[in-house]
């Protein structure tokens, strides 16, 4: 990984607020860049950072329920310009995966 990769991850782990994230590897890092890329906000960023890390990093194993919830955001939330709308986004893909 180079230089400017780590800032860039250290960066958005910063933002959303995470702290202590091991950064697996290519599967993460290949999410990261490809949802981040349309992210126009800090709650979208949160948001997407969160899926990829649940998804890639956590080392959980989840229901079906929980993966579809976050494959959900990671469709719906890249570009979305305002916080609220990413909220709502993010409360419509828990109602929609009955979490």
């Amino acid at each position: 990984m180079k230089i400017g990769q780590v800032r860039a991850l250290t960066l958005i782990a910063t933002m959303a607020g995470v702290s202590g994230v091991a950064f697996a590897g290519p599967q993460y890092d290949q999410c990261l860049m490809q949802s981040l890329r349309g992210a126009r906000n800090s709650s979208a960023t949160a948001l997407i950072n969160d899926a990829c890390n649940k998804l890639y990093n956590s080392g959980s194993v989840f229901l079906p329920r929980d993966q579809r919830y976050y494959a959900c955001i990671l469709e719906n939330v890249p570009g979305v310009e305002s916080a609220l709308a990413a909220e709502q986004i993010a409360a419509a893909c828990r109602r929609q995966n009955g979490l």
